[in-house]
């Protein structure tokens, strides 16, 4: 699917396309991440970029990519 956003001229001047292109499938591959909508692998795809560096994206931006309890990880160590 495309998704049209329409932006002013003027603040294209600050970026290359491409680049803000990027900038905004990962932005919003976070965003959907974070709120619990798309699953890690779907907001790394969606990012285009390999889970390892989407889950380094997510410790900058301190979003959790793992939720284990104490108890569950005692079981998982034991």
């Amino acid at each position: 699917m495309t998704l049209a956003i329409d932006f002013p001229d003027d603040l294209l001047v600050h970026f290359d396309k491409v680049e803000l292109q990027q900038e905004i499938k990962k932005d919003s591959a976070l965003m959907l991440y974070k709120k619990g909508k798309i699953s890690l692998s779907k907001a790394s795809e969606l990012a285009d970029m390999d889970i390892y560096s989407f889950m380094n994206e997510c410790k900058i931006y301190d979003i959790v990519t793992l939720s284990i309890s104490k108890d569950e990880l005692e079981k998982e160590i034991l």
